[in-house]
């Protein structure tokens, strides 16, 4: 099931706003992705884990110009395993 950009764009709580930076910023640039753990049990089975983090997968392919979007949307990259 792909979502559709206008789902980035819902209004949400600001505790959001960095997750759907991320997707927008991934999207404009036209990089497929998906998005996992915490955050995708807790959309689809009701099932809440407050983490602060964002789980993000990538194609290896694709893994640079998504940090070169996500650098360009203001956020810091590191590749923190480069291989």
């Amino acid at each position: 099931m792909m979502p559709t950009r206008a789902a980035a764009r819902r209004k949400k709580d600001k505790s959001d706003l960095p997750h759907r930076r991320s997707v927008v910023a991934l999207q404009n640039a036209d990089i497929p992705f998906l998005i996992g753990g915490a955050y995708v049990v807790g959309v689809y089975a009701g099932v809440s884990r407050r983490t602060k983090d964002f789980d993000l997968y990538l194609r290896p392919q694709h893994v640079d110009l998504a940090l070169d979007a996500l650098k360009r949307a203001g956020y810091k990259t590191k590749k923190t395993f480069p291989h």
